[in-house]
């Protein structure tokens, strides 16, 4: 796993966390937005390296996920073998479907709240969106909360260095070197860009705060 991929996935993590926690202060709501903003703008250039990076980290590997987990599904619900109801194998697809549901959540729950800001949705309109964008929210922490279940019972099964991928973006054992370049640099750029972001709403938010 690239340092970009690693990087956007953090920035995401936090900029989700932290919008979801200030959603109902209404002294927070620039930091509400700017974190919004931040999580769908992380989305997009994973997307966008996905394109340019390495192919393992290519949008189409989510395709496959989506599809894998399509298939199991399918498959306990028609005639169900004890192999795919083992709980790894439950917990694998389990982590797959979060990281789906988390993507479409996440950039639901941050469109909405964008059209929140819009002059024509008052009214009922207004209170509608308002409502899908709250249940958007506490969908993304549902599917959180299943990516981090999933995510530690295969840790806890696997061990602790197959979680520690995420952090130094190699797995264990022997292989072959799926990720030929790591873009660190890339990395580096990312968070400087993010950093810059935040840094520059923070300081607007504070000239024009009363």
């Amino acid at each position: 796993m690239s340092a970009p991929t690693r990087v956007l996935h953090g920035i995401l993590v936090v900029s989700f966390g932290i919008a979801y926690l200030s959603a109902d202060s209404d002294f927070w709501q620039t930091l509400h937005f700017t974190m919004g903003y931040t999580a769908v703008g992380a989305i997009a250039l994973r997307l966008l390296w996905g394109i340019v990076g390495p192919r393992s980290e290519h949008p189409q590997v989510w395709l496959a996920r989506a599809r894998s987990v399509w298939a199991w599904t399918r498959s306990i619900l028609t005639r169900p073998t004890l192999k795919e109801l083992m709980p790894d194998k439950v917990a694998q697809h389990a982590l797959g479907v979060s990281i789906i549901a988390l993507l479409v959540f996440v950039v639901g729950a941050a469109t909405t709240g964008w059209f929140m800001t819009l002059d024509w949705a008052g009214g009922w309109l207004g209170d509608a969106i308002s409502e899908l964008h709250e249940w958007l929210a506490n969908a993304a922490v549902a599917a959180l909360c299943l990516h981090l279940g999933s995510a530690g019972f295969l840790a806890w099964r696997r061990g602790a260095a197959w979680l520690m991928r995420m952090w130094h973006g190699r797995v264990p054992g022997a292989g072959p070197d799926l990720v030929k370049f790591n873009g660190t640099l890339v990395a580096v750029l990312l968070a400087a860009m993010t950093l810059t972001f935040w840094l520059g709403t923070w300081v607007g938010w504070i000239q024009l705060a009363p």
